[in-house]
């Protein structure tokens, strides 16, 4: 039985603590990479950027549709190339790199070249300094742009992605049934149907996408071994800062945490000590998850701190102004808040799902069809085995899917308007299969027990 008190043991406040001091110490080494890499000369970094454009790995056309050989992106990696080549002072250039900018933000990377041509000159555009994000991604930007030009920049990040999968499947591999079935469909889908093709070689989600994955080969791989729920929490809480660190706003926290709730719960039998029953493993999954949370607030937070420290108060304005836009309503569909996170989740999906099938309509109908058949099957079988466990499993896939759900909820507006957020729709399409492959194991898990009783003669 799940009762109060096992609950309360999720806020044991020494255990807090030590996590919220592990983010801390995380979000200082941040802040050293960001000044360590701010040392590469900005002028390097001007030259790779015009190098790029010169033999056509970087368009001046702000978005290319399932291009696989430069991406979707350009404007965002003409972003991360702008905000690591404009400024020579370290700090400013680690905490607020400075952005010029035309006019509504249109043709963005044409002026950029143009910039860098010097054709125009930055008092004839507009200009901020981008405080809101650690903007990890510049950092892993600037370091390879050192030694390498930028067409070869992207097939190392497009290879990281791939790569990163295939360590995730390997280990998974040498897991538990439940862990091997879960991190198997995650490589297995992310490698087939996360728009890698069109996403993993820009800047801003090549380095991420490959964080988010490889966050995950850590706790599968350490999961094996048995992790005590202070050790998950202080993992899960670093999984988060990271996330943040290298997030763009493009889904991977929602994607993450979708994905992380369910491993929890099937971590938490190889815990120290194993975790015994249902709510035991609901405690470790959670303790996991508000981890999580934890690591993504804090980091978000501190950053704010450092930008104020480096340019003053009104970066937290300008914070706040983007934030209240992406969480206002859209200016359509239902009023009610909740028929809203729906209308814009079929939104999403029925505008951009298309990216998750290499822009086919008919496979990315086949693709949510099927995962909802998947979803179907799961709940049938669970039904007809009528158990505590099969219950339970079914539970945490769903809840780890409705995160992805809740974020929208959240942030309507920044997920309707910006395509690669369908990417995160990943998630409940894989966590659809895993409940169905749990489900199937529970059928087996059963009939074995029924058999073993009727060699034994002794009840199961």
């Amino acid at each position: 039985m799940i009762t109060r008190s096992s609950w309360l043991t999720l806020f044991r406040f020494e255990g807090w603590f030590r996590t919220a001091a592990i983010v801390v110490g995380l979000n200082a080494f941040f802040l050293a990479i960001m000044l360590l890499a701010s040392t590469v000369p900005a002028e390097t970094m001007r030259e790779r950027a015009l190098q790029a454009f010169e033999t056509g790995s970087l368009s001046t056309q702000d978005r290319r549709r399932f291009d696989s050989r430069i991406g979707w992106h350009q404007y965002n990696d003409c972003l991360i190339l702008q905000m690591i080549s404009n400024d020579d002072e370290a700090l400013p250039r680690s905490l607020g790199p400075l952005v010029y900018y035309p006019e509504d933000f249109r043709g963005f990377c044409a002026a950029f070249r143009a910039l860098l041509e010097q054709e125009l000159t930055t008092d004839e555009l507009y200009s901020f300094r981008y405080t809101r994000y650690w903007h990890g991604h510049n950092a892993v930007t600037a370091a390879l742009l050192v030694g390498l030009d930028f067409e070869t920049v992207r097939h190392v990040l497009r290879a990281a992605a791939y790569l990163s999968l295939l360590v995730l499947f390997v280990v998974a591999l040498r897991s538990g049934p439940q862990l091997r079935a879960m991190g198997l469909i995650m490589a297995l889908f992310g490698a087939a149907f996360w728009g890698l093709p069109y996403f993993a070689q820009s800047p801003s989600h090549g380095p991420g996408d490959t964080a988010v994955v490889l966050g995950f080969v850590v706790l599968l791989a350490l999961a094996r071994r048995g992790l005590s729920i202070s050790s998950y929490q202080a993992l899960c809480a670093s999984f988060g800062a990271t996330l943040v660190f290298m997030e763009f706003l493009t889904g991977l926290l929602p994607t993450a945490a979708a994905m992380l709730l369910p491993l929890g719960y099937l971590a938490a039998r190889s815990a120290e000590p194993p975790a015994g029953g249902v709510a035991a493993q609901w405690r470790f999954a959670l303790a996991g998850l508000f981890a999580f949370g934890l690591g993504v607030v804090l980091t978000a937070l501190l950053k704010q701190l450092f930008a104020v420290a480096a340019f003053g108060p009104e970066v937290v304005e300008a914070f706040t102004n983007n934030l209240n836009f992406y969480v206002q309503d859209l200016d359509r569909g239902p009023d009610n808040r909740l028929l809203m996170g729906f209308y814009t989740a079929i939104s999403v999906i029925l505008k951009w799902g298309t990216i998750l099938a290499y822009g086919s309509g008919t496979g990315a109908r086949m693709l949510f069809g099927s995962a909802m058949v998947a979803w179907g099957a799961a709940f049938l079988i669970a039904l007809r085995l009528w158990s505590k466990r099969s219950a339970h499993l079914f539970a945490v896939c769903a809840a780890g899917a409705a995160i992805i759900l809740i974020w929208i909820l959240i942030i309507p507006t920044h997920t309707f308007h910006h395509p690669y957020m369908v990417r995160m729709m990943i998630a409940p399409i894989a966590l659809g299969w895993i409940a169905l492959a749990l489900q199937i194991q529970e059928v087996a898990r059963q009939r074995n027990h029924t058999l073993r009783a009727a060699q034994t003669g002794v009840p199961q």
